[in-house]
């Protein structure tokens, strides 16, 4: 029986491994969808920044060569948030999933857990039911000892 247990806890530490990955891989997911999240904020901050400076009434007239630089940042910072929000939306779904494996390694480890703790239940009423079998057997020569000494 003790070899049996030892055999599942070997197991169970593998999966408790297994599971403590996936939850460093959820951690890291979770950062990256923070940093994504501030890089759309600050793009879009540039973005309408841009924009002002773009629709602004200007008492200077400007050349055509420097309405299109500008028309080409905006569009510019305007493709850098649509990549950004489908990166988001990409690492979300990442997320999700990753959080479905975890809930998935922690129910394995577990039922693992559930089953060695039976084991070792077992094992202990198997040792008990040994150790008062050998306490009666013991009476029991006691007892046949006294009944010929006497």
């Amino acid at each position: 029986m003790q070899k049996r247990i030892h055999r599942f806890q070997r197991i169970l530490k593998t999966r408790q491994q297994e599971r403590d990955l996936v939850q460093a891989e959820l951690v890291r997911k979770q950062k990256e969808e923070e940093q994504l999240v501030g890089r759309i904020q600050q793009v879009h901050q540039e973005k309408e920044c841009a924009l002002t400076d773009f629709c602004r009434v200007r008492t200077e007239p400007l050349s055509p060569q420097t309405l299109w630089y500008e028309r080409q940042n905006l569009d510019q910072l305007e493709r850098i948030l649509s990549d950004s929000r489908e990166r988001l939306d990409v690492c979300r779904q990442g997320i999700e999933e990753t959080k479905h494996q975890l809930l998935e390694r922690h129910r394995n480890v577990r039922i693992l857990e559930q089953y060695i703790e039976r084991l070792e239940q077992l094992r202990q009423k198997g040792d008990l039911l040994a150790e008062q079998n050998l306490m009666d057997e013991i009476s029991s020569q006691r007892f046949l000892f006294h009944q010929q000494e006497g």
